[in-house]
């Protein structure tokens, strides 16, 4: 099978990860009824092939805001489309400072570019004081690429990536947190296939919070 070089390959995996984005930026404990967040990060997405000749610039926007004990939902934003979902605490530590949180946090996406992503989020936190926490997501994700040229139906793929970040609450109201993550295609329909190979997506982020 031919291998892509490591800007196709980046390519492919903006335009069908994730709708565009591989980035969890959230920790797993919801906010509480009636607070909201709102960040921003920078980065670089691409591929593990190539090294750094493979990456791009990315800039994401994030909204979140609690809606009742346990419950969050949440956007995130960026030039080529959005996600939007809920955030479901499975398991909380009773202390900010020590345990683990467990979450879920399902979400639907649109990419400009006729894609229609359902991603399964599912987040551990392991709290190291204060309110931050070591967060460690495994995120698979559907993708249709819904008007493809030729075809009277929508193609499908399943992708598998997770990611792993820092999420350090500096203040009550302020947090920063950096974060790499990662996906590869599992699954691509006859004909469609994204040849990833043994090739691997790669985000890194750097992540600013504020919430009241």
């Amino acid at each position: 099978m031919k291998r892509l070089s490591g800007w196709t390959l980046c390519t492919l995996v903006a335009l069908l990860t994730a709708c565009g984005s591989m980035s969890t930026m959230d920790r797993a404990r919801a906010l509480a009824p009636g607070q909201v967040r709102a960040g921003i990060s920078g980065g670089a997405i691409g591929s593990a092939e190539d090294r750094g000749a493979a990456f791009h610039p990315r800039g994401e926007l994030f909204l979140g805001a609690g809606v009742e004990p346990g419950t969050e939902i949440f956007g995130k934003f960026w030039y080529g489309g959005f996600t939007a979902g809920s955030k479901l605490e499975v398991a909380r530590s009773d202390s900010p400072n020590s345990g683990i949180d467990l979450a879920v946090a399902p979400a639907i996406g649109y990419h400009w570019a006729d894609k229609l992503t359902v991603d399964f989020p599912i987040l551990t936190g392991v709290l190291t004081g204060d309110g931050s926490q070591v967060v460690l997501a495994l995120k698979p994700t559907y993708a249709a690429w819904l008007s493809p040229g030729g075809v009277p139906r929508p193609v499908s793929y399943v992708f598998l990536g997770g990611s792993l970040g820092y999420f350090w609450q500096l203040t009550q109201n302020l947090a920063v947190m950096p974060e790499v993550a990662w996906a590869g295609n599992v699954f691509a329909e006859e004909g469609f296939a994204t040849s990833l190979g043994d090739g691997v997506g790669l985000q890194f982020s750097l992540g600013v919070f504020v919430m009241r």
